[in-house]
């Protein structure tokens, strides 16, 4: 039973760390994002339009515009989780 919970414990500390490695990776589209220069078309109300690269929605550039103005959040929780630290016992290697 102690290898189940070391194992299950191990897989929960890769996913909270997987979690924040996402939460940067999405900031930093946001970034990317906000770099865009309009084009030259314009929307119904004259306003021009940006661009999206292709598989990108209005709505995840959205999301990932409001991380990327939010950075200071999400170092904030990086901090206080300890995100990017391993546990040293979780390290070890099981089966």
């Amino acid at each position: 039973m102690d290898l189940a919970t070391e194992v299950k414990d191990q897989k929960k500390e890769e996913a909270t760390m997987l979690a924040g490695a996402l939460l940067d990776a999405e900031a930093r589209i946001g970034e990317l994002i906000k770099d865009i220069n309009p084009n030259s078309q314009r929307d119904e109300l004259g306003h021009k339009k940006k661009s999206l690269p292709e598989g990108i929605t209005h709505k995840q550039s959205h999301y990932f515009q409001t991380l990327a103005e939010n950075k200071d959040v999400i170092e904030k929780c990086d901090r206080s989780h300890d995100l990017r630290k391993p546990k040293s016992h979780l390290r070890r290697q099981t089966i």
